[in-house]
Formats: structure tokens, sequence, C-alpha cells
């Protein structure tokens, strides 16, 4: 494999190049047995705290997280813990946005064991010339976008957001690492004035012929999105990165920055026939449009112009933060947008031109529930979205409890809903080409009656078998006797110094990664022989 340099041109950022850092064996892959009972989902769970590790002994050889693939089709994920001494324990505690002491790129080797590696930390420690006993704590979190993502010559590219304390000040930065060589060696850079960023991920349809660009929110431009672009020099082989380019004018309001992974985890930007698109949900209401206005924007290479923002539609009864786009491209070049909700339907829409979006869209599709802006029981929130090699459409979100779904089927809105009825699940739909979204199937069902969230991620591999990523999270305990007592048993590290648990903010627990072979008639419990 040709070893790339990695420069930034027209920036004056610095470079450093790591010397090989060595893997080790995953302290996850014991070679222990994965799981002690075959799983039908929906996986439902009998109580609040009995889940999958409880129930069906679910224990992994390595701890779920974003996935994503190496070239030849093995799976990469990044862990990252707030204490050493948690590693290797076949439990997670995982805040939505958390510095920790450790945190590894976690692969599978080709001889079917797990390998870890910190390379990525190492680079960025020796970046800063900081000390061995120096204290430097890596970003992660359910919502923090720490995947790995890779070009067509197989070169890894993952941002690394850390704390540390220079001359006394507390002090946070954006880093972006290549490795070239399957984590053997690194390369980092400081992501200057960025404040949140994230990578383009990987599509089925997607251009390969390049690095994944960045989509960033840069101090002082008002929170607008920003393009970070890459490449690599035709004359010398090194990987160049642009300035930052704004995609989104000022608006009167800022765009969402819902940079960091949230729930759902659906691409916010695609690259294929020579343009890049970016989808965003604007803050601010339209007249006479209830709903968080959607819109797109295109990049195109050749001309270097961006184009006007265009508008969708709305989504969900009011402008919210949580209705977030996603967007993705099929095999034939025509652009699929899911308008993300909050307890409403999601919307698609499909470009009536293949590579542009400027040459019109079809009026919005309903996925879930009927196509209006009102509160629904029956609603959605938080869209997963991906398009395999047969251009069927998978969507993974937060839906209603079945039962809940039912029971109301003939009632889609009834703002005299109470707490109790708050029942979520994990819930799949799909859209096979030419066909109607079909019936939503559930995935996983919990016992608790009260707020809860997944915080899933949605990945595709090389064989198109489809995969989801979820952290399971409830909040409220005190609306229920007992729960808050039994969740200080089993996760005391959340007990404030007082004594105390957090009314609303604990912590999600526990990953874990399921998958279906099938293009999503069967899914289950991912174990290490699943990717082979």
């Amino acid at each position: 494999m040709k070893k790339h340099l990695f420069v930034w041109g027209c920036c004056g950022f610095a470079l450093w190049a790591a010397a090989a850092v060595a893997a080790e064996p995953s302290p996850w892959d014991k070679g222990q047995e994965e799981l002690t009972g075959e799983a039908a989902l929906p996986v439902r769970y009998p109580a609040i705290f009995e889940r999958e590790r409880e129930t069906l002994g679910y224990c992994p050889r390595f701890m779920p997280g974003m996935l994503t693939f190496t070239a030849d089709g093995r799976p990469v994920m990044r862990v990252g813990l707030e204490r050493k001494a948690d590693a290797g324990l076949n439990r997670h505690r995982v805040k939505p946005r958390s510095y920790g002491e450790l945190n590894w790129i976690q692969y599978l080797d080709r001889d079917g064991k797990w390998r870890v590696t910190d390379g990525h930390v190492q680079a960025v420690r020796k970046y800063l010339q900081l000390r061995p006993d120096d204290p430097l704590r890596v970003l992660y979190g359910e919502r923090t976008p720490d995947a790995v993502e890779f070009d067509a010559q197989g070169g890894a590219h993952t941002l690394v957001s850390v704390e540390y304390t220079r001359d006394g000040k507390k002090r946070k930065e954006w880093f972006l690492v290549y490795s070239p060589d399957e984590f053997q060696t690194f390369a980092v850079t400081r992501l200057a004035d960025v404040i949140a960023a994230r990578l383009e991920p990987h599509r089925v349809h997607a251009a390969r012929d390049k690095t994944p660009w960045i989509l960033a929110l840069i101090r002082g431009n008002r929170n607008q999105y920003s393009l970070i672009r890459s490449y690599f020099r035709e004359k010398d082989g090194k990987l160049v990165v642009s300035r930052p380019m704004v995609l989104v004018p000022d608006m009167g309001a800022r765009p969402e920055a819902a940079l960091s992974t949230m729930a759902g985890d659906g691409a916010q930007m695609v690259t294929a026939g020579g343009k890049t698109f970016c989808v965003f949900a604007l803050l601010k209401a339209l007249p006479g449009m209830p709903g968080t206005p959607q819109y797109v924007v295109e990049y195109d290479h050749a001309s270097g112009k961006v184009s006007e923002p265009l508008l969708l539609g709305t989504t969900g009864h009011r402008v919210d933060g949580h209705n977030v786009p996603v967007i993705d491209i099929d095999s034939r070049g025509f652009l699929h947008v899911v308008g993300g909700s909050h307890w409403h339907s999601f919307k698609h829409w499909t470009s009536k031109k293949p590579f542009s979006t400027l040459n019109g869209w079809t009026d919005p599709e309903p996925i879930g529930a009927k196509l209006d802006n009102l509160w629904s029981r029956d609603g959605l929130s938080y869209p997963g979205m991906l398009i395999d090699r047969k251009d069927t459409i998978h969507v993974v979100a937060r839906g209603r409890n079945r039962l809940i779904c039912d029971r109301d089927q003939d009632d889609p809105h009834d703002a005299k809903f109470t707490p109790d009825e708050l029942n979520y699940a994990l819930v799949y739909l799909r859209k096979k080409a030419g066909g109607d979204w079909e019936k939503r199937v559930d995935l996983a069902i919990p016992a608790w009656p009260h707020y809860s969230n997944w915080y899933h991620k949605v990945a595709i591999d090389g064989k198109d078998r489809i995969y989801c990523t979820y952290y399971y999270y409830a909040s409220w305990l005190a609306q229920v006797p007992g729960a808050a007592e039994e969740y200080r048993k089993r996760w005391p590290e959340d007990i404030a110094a007082d004594g105390t648990l957090p009314g609303s903010n604990l912590s999600a627990h526990d990953p874990v990664l399921i998958g279906s072979d099938d293009g999503g008639d069967h899914w289950r419990l991912i174990r290490t022989a699943d990717f082979r």
C-alpha cells in the first residue's frame, strides 16, 4: 500500500507524523462465548435493568461503537472509557459527551482476533509535546462523532477532540488523525478554530475516488456549516486539506448544529457525480409553515460554486432542534432526504434529476404515520438512514411501543397523553426500490414506561449486511419506586458527591450491536463470527 504524507494546503497548520505504534490484543477478546441463547428480535426487556447482557448472556469480544469497515470488510470501532480500570469489562458507561482517560481504535485483525491501539491518541500527545505524566483526555460518548472512515487507498481517518491543561489553563481542541497503513503509523494536524466537526460517513453509492471530507463549525462564523476538503496531490501523494469553506450562508438564524451523532446518526453530507450535497435544519419559523425548515445545498467540485440553500419543506409542528434531516444517494444518482422529526411522521423527498438538488423534488412521502405536522403517538424520532446496493432504503428510529400504536391507530393525534403512555421502542422501516414504505418492525422494546432513548448508529458493509449499534438510556427514575436504588447498585459511578443521582441526565449503558444479512427481514445480536 502506498503511504501518503499528511499536509495542510493553504492553511499553514503544523504537521507531525508518528512513529510506528504496535497494536495490542483487545481486553474484551478473551475467547469467550458471546451469546448464551439465540435472540429472536424484538428483544423484550423484562425489567428496566434486565437487558441483553442480563437476559441473553450477551458478552461480545468487542465493545460496540460506531461501526465502519476496512477495504476487505473487517469491522472497526472506537471505544472510549472514563477510567482505564474499566477496560475489558462487559459493561460500558456512556455519557452524551465525556472526556475519558482511555480511547482505543479496536479492529478485527486478519487472524480473527480483536486488536486495539491508541496510536491516534499518542500521535496527538506527541504533537502537543506533552510529558508522559501530563493528563490528556479524549472525547467520547453516544453523541460523539468518533467513527473511523476510510479512503479509496485504505487510509483511515478519524477525528480526535481532546482536553488538556497548559500554563494552568484547561484547553479543548480538535484534530484530524490519518493512518495510511492500518493503524501502524499516524499523522495528525490541529483543526484551528473548529468547535465541532464530523467526517463524511461512508455510503454505498457515494464517490470513492476521494478522502472523506469534514463538515465543521468554525468559531466566528455564526455557527454556519463549513466544508473542509482534502485530496491526495498527484505530484507527491501528499494529502492536502483546504481552508474551511462556508456551505450555509447567514440566513438570519443558525442551522441546527447537529454535527454530533445524537441519535439516528444519518449522513448530513454525501458526495457523488462531482458534487457534495449537505442537508440541515434551520432553527427559524417560516411564515405559514409550522415545523422545522429542512434544507439541502450542493457544492460543485468543478466550478467551486455553492448553491443557494433549497427549502424542501418542514417537519414537526414547531421549530425543534431534534428535527434534523439526513441524506443518501441511490445507484442511479437520485438523492433521498428523510426529514427528521420529534414524535411525528418522517418525510421522504426524492430528487427528480440525478446528482442535482436544483431540478425539482417529489412531494414528501410519509414514513411511520400520517403525513401531518401534529404530535402523534405513532410518531418517530431520530432517523438513521442508509441505502443498500439494491436501492432499498433502511431507516432505524425511536418509536412508540407497539401496544401504544395499535391502541391508538385510529387516533393519530391526541394532546391528552399521559407520561405513562410514553413507552419508547427501537423500530425499523424500509422501502424497497419501486415499492412503498413498509409497516414498521420493532427491534427492541423496553420495560421502562417513561423517557428513554437508544442513541442508535447505522452501518453497512461490503456484503450489503446492515447493522445498528444502540446505547439504551432511561431517565426519570423517581417515577417508579425502587428504580433509583437499583440504578445506584449497578452504576455507583453515577452517584454525585452528595450521594444523589442526577434528576434526568444519567448515563446510557452497555451498547449492543445488532444486524441483518438478508436486507432487514431478520435481525440478530452480532457476534464476532457474524462478521466473516
